[in-house]
């Protein structure tokens, strides 16, 4: 990453930052929240990579986006942000709980992660980023504004842990696909949390 990409990834953690402080009591950035910032910075490019129709994942490209409309809309982007951040938090609460009983975490962590991982274990880290993308919009699209990475790399994950081969040809990475969104979709009505954390760990519910 060059001087310039640095730069501007530091406009943009900056503002985000003082966008959730404004939102969330008592949050510490790039301290005991930073977990948490870090998802929201990833969420964050998510939304805006929709609404500017970008068909590319390029963080490069995305930055530069990013600034040329800082520069272009000036603090007229502001209140979309801000509504963003409000839209974000509420779903934050909505979807993740912090587990403070080790025994449950410890017997539920251990059942999903040994499916996540055998799913993972079928694709290529190239594959997951890709598929990622258009499950991650489509959620999106159905209302859900926080942990949208975390959300749809597991979904991927237990639909290649629940199937015998892993598609090989365009067409069945494309049906592979639609089938993870239908499922995405009906889980997602679902309206509690999706994403438990505990300190050092991070799980997500086999609904």
């Amino acid at each position: 990453m060059g001087k310039g990409d640095r730069l501007i990834k530091g406009i943009i953690e900056e503002l985000l930052k003082k966008l959730l402080e404004d939102n969330i009591p008592d949050l510490e950035c790039y301290g005991k929240d930073v977990r948490l910032f870090e998802i929201a910075c990833d969420d964050l490019q998510f939304y805006l990579m929709n609404k500017w129709n970008m068909d590319t994942q390029d963080n490069i490209e995305f930055r530069k986006k990013f600034l040329d409309c800082i520069v272009e809309e000036g603090e007229n982007i502001l209140p979309l942000l801000e509504l963003w951040a409000k839209n974000w938090y509420m779903k934050w609460k909505q979807r993740v709980m912090i587990v403070f009983n080790s025994e449950k975490w410890n017997r539920n962590y251990k059942q999903v992660t040994r499916l996540a991982n055998k799913g993972e274990s079928k694709l290529s880290p190239r594959e997951l980023r890709e598929f990622t993308y258009p499950i991650a919009l489509t959620l999106l699209e159905h209302g859900e504004f926080a942990c949208l990475r975390i959300m749809s790399e597991n979904f991927i994950k237990l639909y290649m842990a629940n199937i015998e081969e892993s598609p090989t040809t365009v067409q069945e990475k494309l049906n592979m696909i639609n089938s993870i969104i239908r499922d995405a979709v009906g889980k997602i009505a679902f309206k509690g949390p999706i994403i438990f954390i505990k300190v050092g760990n991070l799980y997500f519910r086999n609904l």
